[in-house]
């Protein structure tokens, strides 16, 4: 997520100013419901360099039958998806777009698809139908603020290959190695 953000630093810090007044001064929830509308969407963010091609899983906890198939108890399933590197779904689908979102919730009929806790077979960032994430809400105000914190104050340097921070030592190794034991 954030090396995307950061290599396409198209967003300006201006339209998150707001976001981060409200985060001191709070009135949190109603302010964060439009951080989607006036800049980076957080479901951009996450689309599609970071996303795995199996975004569900879990075990059965019971005999299932798909098709003719028997699925045993225990088994690891997966739901895929690929919908994310559909050109059809998302035009460009390897290229980073920060306003994608921004711009489909414009198109008519659209407007409830493209927000984040929207649950849809293209994008399963909270699931979807009744395996939906209960706390999807919660999470996206958290995604929001995390993603309003990056987007501020970069720690990260995306051509830098390390960086050590040496601390300070608080106990003397070197007088435990000489003891014997």
């Amino acid at each position: 997520m954030a090396p995307s953000l950061r290599l396409n630093a198209e967003i300006p810090k201006a339209k998150l100013r707001p976001y981060i007044h409200t985060l001191n001064h709070g009135q949190v929830s109603s302010h964060l419901s439009s951080f989607g509308r006036d800049g980076v969407h957080p479901r951009c963010a996450s689309k599609p360099d970071t996303l795995l091609l199996c975004n569900v899983a879990g075990r059965l906890l019971h005999l299932l039958y798909a098709g003719s198939r028997l699925i045993p108890k225990g088994a690891c399933v997966g739901v895929s998806s690929h919908a994310l590197w559909d050109p059809e779904v998302y035009p460009e689908p390897e290229k980073w777009d920060g306003y994608w979102f921004y711009r489909l919730r414009e198109e008519p009929g659209k407007e409830n698809f493209a927000q984040l806790v929207s649950t849809a077979p293209g994008h399963l960032g909270f699931g979807h139908g009744r395996h939906a994430c209960p706390g999807g809400f919660f999470a996206a105000n958290e995604i929001k603020i995390v993603l309003a914190h990056i987007l501020l104050h970069p720690i990260m340097n995306p051509h830098l290959e390390i960086e050590i921070q040496r601390r300070a030592d608080e106990v003397d190794l070197e007088k435990f190695r000489e003891q014997p034991v």
